[in-house]
């Protein structure tokens, strides 16, 4: 019974604890709520008030801004979001006093209710952690307000900020930008010296500037100010366009402006239309080209990626100067006019490309000047395609006819990423196995660069795989050949294609010995490898690695386009054939290619990182010349 009555009494308790808890909450709301309409109800008060005294007062009344402002409708403040910067947090509280002087709201407590109403984001979150922390506002001056406002929304370190960016501005672009900056930091620290506000005003202008305000005498920062804003820099005015007409549209400007220099003074005259317009000071309309730079609708000279092609021509220009640096001079005179030959990189030779046709790689050569695409016949029976005999004539440059044995239909191309069916016309040839004519290049759009070395297809993707050239035919001219018949400098030298010989039916059997080892390991040395793992043998070889050696993660190189597409093309193909399997092994090696002599890339492993934590099983090989010793007393 005991028992039931104390669990009864921590019920009521806990009852007791809940309602309270809810009861506090509810009289919080109610207060907020309270001071909300206080506030507004004072707003509608003073509101009214003024266009009361408005109204009524005479004009000799004691509240001169009250009637002044009864009729004008004061805008509110900016509201304020938290933003740690001191000049917003100034400006803000310049506002509300400003909207308050301006609504005649002088009491200390009606400022405070209606000032947080401003503030929005984490300046409102911190207005009601702080009312509640403390029950309630504790604040009951508008100096006190404003204090506490500071003391949590403005840096310490502002001025000490302010004052290091401001010895450090320097005049690097326009005077009025240069004026601006230097205003906004000197209203950011508020309490700097005249003199010594005059003194980096100075110091960080340019040299001719400088030496301007110092022909001035000027004495203080405002005269300094107003005499830099008069100055005009010329140096940046020199790089612009040379005076003369120009064209817009394709017809003459009927403006025109000549400029001379009378007394060390620069006199600008305006004509329009043969007269003098001394009203048109204004900048022209908008162009009738867009920018050549970023085909934006404006000037050439306003554009905003105008810094960076300067930049790009002037760096073209040093080199420009580096290559061309005179030589040895004559007096003071120098070579002019001299025009310096550009040297070019000459290519030669036909294109060639790695392809796979039907899985199978495949070198074809692009050449947009064949009418279709062609195999040779032996190539087509190496790829183990299936062509229909069909009958017809291909003609060649400086070659004879000849017939060719069949077409291969629907023959599966991959070049990259892209695949497509293509049909071959196959024939002898002997130059070359694989040509892609007009019969590919008709059916997709193709970028080809000779220059670069590349050719793209564009085909809903975008694919790239690397070109090379072929070795060039070295062919005489007729003056050439003269030359060395002249010089007894000529010989005849025939070339002939030796088929290989097939195996004669008149060869000797192999002995049954002897084939029946070699049926027994042919396995060893198949004609294709295997297309999956060899079967497990009874000794298990592994690679062994030094005690508590970790394993080595070793990450990715840096890769080209080009090298990575080839990792993962030659990734592919071994998944597919079985030869690699998907890992999560902890072991990670990185790879790289070493460029082969044919262009094509071989796929190089690293594994250094491993070799060194690896267990070296060293054994020692018996000496060929002990071996023939054995050998002879056998």
């Amino acid at each position: 019974m005991e028992r039931t009555f104390q669990e009864e009494l921590k019920e009521l308790a806990s009852t007791v604890t809940t309602l309270k808890a809810f009861v506090e909450g509810e009289l919080h709301n109610l207060h907020t709520k309270s001071i909300s309409f206080e506030t507004r109800l004072d707003a509608l008060c003073v509101e009214c008030r003024s266009k009361h005294l408005g109204s009524n007062a005479p004009s000799t009344s004691t509240h001169p801004t009250t009637s002044g402002t009864s009729n004008i409708k004061v805008p509110k403040p900016d509201v304020y979001n938290g933003v740690r910067n001191a000049t917003i947090v100034d400006n803000f509280l310049f506002g509300l006093e400003r909207y308050f002087v301006a609504l005649g709201v002088r009491d200390d407590e009606a400022r405070i209710n209606h000032a947080p109403t401003f503030l929005r984001d984490a300046a409102q979150l911190w207005w009601r952690r702080k009312y509640a922390d403390q029950s309630g506002n504790t604040i009951h001056s508008w100096e006190q307000f404003k204090t506490e406002l500071r003391k949590h929304f403005v840096p310490h370190n502002a001025e000490i900020e302010s004052r290091g960016k401001l010895r450090r501005l320097r005049h690097t672009g326009s005077i009025l930008d240069y004026v601006k900056e230097f205003t906004t930091l000197m209203l950011e620290i508020g309490d700097l010296p005249e003199k010594e506000a005059l003194f980096q005003f100075k110091d960080g202008l340019k040299d001719w500037a400088k030496i301007e305000l110092d022909r001035r005498n000027v004495q203080t920062l405002d005269d300094a100010i107003a005499a830099v804003e008069t100055l005009v820099d010329y140096s940046a005015q020199s790089k612009g366009k040379k005076p003369g007409p120009e064209k817009h549209g394709g017809k003459p400007d009927k403006t025109k402006n000549f400029g001379r220099k009378d007394g060390g003074k620069v006199k600008t005259f305006q004509w329009k239309n043969g007269k003098n317009d001394g009203a048109h000071r204004g900048e022209c309309s908008n162009p009738p080209k867009p920018c050549f730079i970023c085909k934006g609708p404006h000037w050439t000279r306003d554009c905003p990626n105008r810094k960076a092609l300067n930049a790009l021509v002037a760096k073209f220009q040093e080199v420009k100067q580096v290559e061309d640096a005179p030589g040895p001079q004559i007096g003071s005179m120098q070579q002019i006019g001299v025009m310096k030959k550009e040297t070019t990189v000459e290519h030669k030779g036909l294109l060639y490309g790695s392809i796979r046709i039907e899985g199978k790689e495949a070198i074809a050569m692009f050449d947009t000047g064949v009418s279709h695409n062609f195999m040779d016949v032996q190539e087509a029976k190496r790829l183990g395609l299936k062509f229909k005999e069909e009958t017809g004539i291909v003609k060649v440059v400086n070659a004879k006819e000849q017939a060719i044995h069949g077409v291969a239909k629907g023959v599966l191309v991959k070049i990259g990423d892209w695949q497509k069916r293509l049909d071959f016309s196959v024939l002898p040839m002997d130059d070359f196995n694989i040509v892609l004519g007009l019969g590919f290049f008709d059916k997709v759009v193709t970028l080809l660069d000779s220059n670069k070395g590349t050719l793209s297809i564009i085909d809903g993707l975008m694919t790239t795989i690397p070109i090379r050239r072929g070795k060039p035919v070295k062919m005489l001219s007729a003056l050439q050949f003269k030359r060395g018949v002249t010089k007894n400098q000529c010989y005849v030298a025939t070339m002939k294609t030796i088929e290989a010989e097939e195996a004669k039916p008149d060869e000797p059997p192999v002995p049954d010995n002897i084939q029946k080892v070699l049926d027994e390991y042919k396995d060893i040395m198949p004609s294709e490898l295997p297309k999956k793992l060899p079967p497990r043998r009874e000794v298990d070889h592994e690679i062994e690695l030094e005690p508590g050696a970790k394993p080595p993660a070793m990450a990715p190189y840096r890769m080209a386009p080009l090298e990575l597409e080839e990792l993962r093309r030659q990734l592919k193909e071994l998944l597919d054939v079985g030869y690699i399997q998907p890992s999560k092994a902890p072991y990670g090696a990185p790879v790289l290619f070493q460029k082969k002599k044919d262009g094509s890339l071989r796929l190089c492993i690293d594994y250094r990182a491993l070799n060194k934590i690896t267990i070296k099983n060293r054994y020692p090989i018996p000496l060929i010349a002990d071996l023939f010793d054995q050998l002879g007393k056998a």
